[in-house]
């Protein structure tokens, strides 16, 4: 289970890192790492419903990325690909294993 946290939190943070780049979004590598660890950290928290399990981590995620200039388009391209990173991410490593 801990090694599964590890695993989303970096492939997570690579995603945001990545999408920052991409985007040319600055942000502080702390708050992207932030944004990471929230994202795991929900993912973690026993959420019985399977829709808020998926959207609680993802809207965590998102409030973590903002900043002080509220950049919602280049936030809203930066959550999207890292979302789809960590799952196209997690789907890589976990898939093979099944």
């Amino acid at each position: 289970m801990l090694i599964d946290l590890l695993v989303l939190g970096v492939i997570t943070f690579a995603g945001v890192f990545i999408a920052c780049k991409v985007f040319a979004y600055e942000i502080p590598v702390l708050k992207q790492a932030g944004a990471a660890l929230c994202f795991v950290v929900l993912n973690w928290l026993p959420i019985p419903t399977t829709i808020l399990s998926i959207l609680v981590p993802a809207v965590g995620m998102y409030v973590c990325l903002m900043d002080n200039t509220y950049q919602r388009n280049t936030v809203n391209k930066v959550f999207a690909l890292t979302f789809l990173f960590a799952a196209a991410g997690t789907l890589i490593v976990y898939l093979p294993m099944q």
